[in-house]
């Protein structure tokens, strides 16, 4: 017999922490979660990022945003890079 586990609704996933979200200029669906009391990384420079939003811990979780990931990002790296994965739908031509 195999167990079957539920999954947690997407979006309401639990954080501990708040991060500053910077989103990629040139590939929009790339992101930079950076923990709110850290330093931003080097590599995040106005010309090739902008400033998204802060993700406080009641706040939504972003379509890609996975906390696991974002804690393991966080501890080896400073920071959290994904791939935001929202689906654009289409307008349909009358």
């Amino acid at each position: 017999m195999t167990s079957v586990h539920p999954l947690a609704p997407v979006g309401l996933e639990p954080r501990d922490s708040t991060y500053n979200l910077f989103r990629n200029k040139l590939r929009p669906n790339i992101m930079c979660a950076v923990p709110e009391h850290s330093p931003v990384p080097t590599f995040i420079t106005p010309q090739d990022w902008t400033f998204d939003q802060a993700l406080r811990p009641a706040d939504e979780t972003p379509p890609g945003f996975c906390n696991r990931a974002a804690q393991t990002g966080v501890r080896f790296n400073s920071y959290y890079l994904f791939q935001t994965t929202v689906a654009v739908q289409s307008s349909s031509v009358a």
